[in-house]
């Protein structure tokens, strides 16, 4: 499927801007520097958790489900559930993340 020309508008501009936006220079989110998080786990020996989006009830949303589903939710990190994780493979989609998905399976349980 072709790129719309809104994508196509973001993704030109993005390039314009020496890369700013991209896989190798990404745009951080409220001054958080990847590096500077990875080293400082690193030397610590320590677990990265996102503070904005900790494993717990509160992340998944109030009412979304039901207290006897939420309770067997079990938070994993990608090493637990792939062999060789990777947050980017093969470029990037408007596509490759969507609202409410994991809400979605999560109501299979």
């Amino acid at each position: 499927m072709p790129t719309s020309g809104v994508c196509m508008n973001i993704i030109n501009a993005r390039h314009q801007k020496s890369g700013y936006g991209t896989i190798t220079n990404p745009i951080s989110f409220l001054n958080q520097d990847y590096e500077q998080m990875k080293q400082y786990c690193l030397s610590r020996r320590v677990k990265y958790i996102d503070e904005m989006f900790p494993p717990d009830s509160n992340t998944i949303g109030q009412g979304l489900l039901k207290p006897t589903d939420l309770d067997r939710v079990v938070w994993l990190r990608p090493g637990k559930i792939v062999s060789n994780p990777s947050l980017v493979v093969d470029g990037v989609s408007r596509f490759d993340f969507g609202q409410g998905l994991l809400v979605r399976l999560c109501g299979k349980l």
